[in-house]
């Protein structure tokens, strides 16, 4: 399986804190039949300030860090950006990492707040398009907005955004409505992957597996193989 959204690297965000922390993730991911993970630190401006430069230098330190302790896991870059009008500064510096490319486009994880759709956000995604962009919407099921009115995602899935949701979300770790809200999008097959979201490596772990069963009794056995696997696959750098 490939767990396409991870605050694996350390130290960076408010996922894991250390390396012990990182490489304990990394091992729990390999046990629950992950092989690849896109690491994807926050960049949330006045928050965590993250760039391209140092997810960089903090994905090769853990790379070599899997590597020493013999850890069979690929990791990959990426970064889960949160909406602001700011982020067009990074994206025209060249300084926003992307997780992959379909259609042409460059591939980018789309983060909005967990209350609302912010104004104008339809109009944000176009300008990305117009710059070569896809979004990528992870966890639309913790946005209480969603939650409310699924269709409040129709202007986004008309501009071809690619949606992520969060494998606790379908396990109701989140709560009965965010696990509701995800039973009903795998319903209208809006669901593009199934990602961990990790965090740590007791609450939020990196695991896929159980997930994974559980979208099968909605979509198929199929279906939810393309979800962990071979959509991410088709992107991946």
């Amino acid at each position: 399986m490939i767990d396409s959204h991870c605050h694996i690297l350390p130290g960076i965000d408010d996922g894991s804190k250390d390396m012990a922390q990182s490489l304990e993730m990394a091992r729990i991911a390999v046990s629950d039949g992950i092989k690849t993970i896109v690491a994807t630190p926050h960049i949330h401006l006045g928050r965590f300030d993250n760039d391209l430069n140092s997810i960089n230098a903090a994905l090769s330190e853990f790379k070599e860090a899997l590597k020493q302790n013999d850890i069979p896991l690929e990791i990959c870059l990426g970064a889960e950006v949160h909406i602001d009008p700011e982020v067009m500064m990074l994206i025209a510096n060249g300084l926003i990492p992307f997780v992959g490319e379909q259609d042409g486009l460059k591939v980018m994880l789309l983060e909005f707040p967990f209350t609302h759709i912010p104004a104008g956000s339809d109009k944000f995604v176009a300008w990305l398009k117009q710059k070569g962009i896809k979004a990528m919407i992870v966890h639309p099921e913790r946005n209480r907005e969603i939650r409310e009115n699924i269709n409040k995602l129709q202007p986004f899935i008309q501009q071809d955004c690619l949606i992520q949701v969060t494998s606790s979300s379908i396990l109701g770790t989140f709560g009965p409505e965010p696990k509701a809200c995800v039973e009903e999008l795998l319903n209208y097959d809006w669901v593009t992957l199934i990602a961990s979201d990790a965090h740590n490596a007791k609450s939020r772990p990196p695991k896929l597996a159980e997930a994974r069963q559980a979208a099968a009794l909605i979509v198929g056995e199929e279906a939810s193989w393309k979800l962990v696997r071979d959509n991410p696959a088709k992107y991946l750098r």
